[in-house]
């Protein structure tokens, strides 16, 4: 029952982030970073329905971390990366595709095993201790790795050097 509770938690996180995602997505882009744009979504019954499935998301969750052994509720919650998935590809109208599977499934099998792991011991008695560096220093580099990787393949272009200034500085010196 508490493995279950905790699947429909990551469900309905899943769900929650898909429906107010897609909700957003509606609105037009000259309303970004403005607070009319709260009013709006408030009056939108998908995003209502997404703010809801995340409350209650979240209460699952919460009930499922004090029945079960963190071990197993990490791994567990982060399925809400498939089942967003599941739910995005009928509303956006695009296929799903294999890098953002194996994403997932990459990000749920590290946090298991990030997960099992885990000392049981308070986090008091030894946080910041030289023994846990190196573990910290190999995962500093994976990720240092995987941002250069991602940068490479989309193919983004660097931004200016400091010395030349941001770019509305040169144009105004231009004038």
């Amino acid at each position: 029952m508490a493995y279950a509770t905790c699947l429909v938690a990551a469900l309905l996180l899943g769900v929650g982030f898909v429906l107010q995602q897609y909700s957003a997505e509606q609105e037009p882009e000259s309303r970004f970073l403005r607070l009319r744009i709260l009013t709006d979504l408030l009056r939108k019954p998908r995003w209502l329905l997404g703010i809801g499935c995340m409350i209650a998301g979240y209460l699952f969750a919460a009930w499922s971390i004090d029945h079960l052994e963190l071990t197993v509720v990490e791994p567990l919650l982060t399925t809400y990366l498939v089942w967003a998935l599941v739910l995005a590809v009928p509303l956006s109208r695009q296929p799903v595709k294999v890098a953002e599977v194996a994403g997932a499934l990459i990000l749920i099998t590290g946090v298991a095993l990030v997960s099992v792991s885990r000392s049981i011991t308070p986090v008091g008695s030894d946080f910041g201790s030289f023994s846990q560096w190196y573990a910290a220093a190999i995962i500093a580099g994976i990720a240092f790795a995987a941002v250069m990787i991602g940068h490479r393949r989309t193919g983004q272009v660097r931004a200016p050097s400091p010395a030349s200034g941001p770019a509305w500085c040169s144009a105004s010196r231009t004038r």
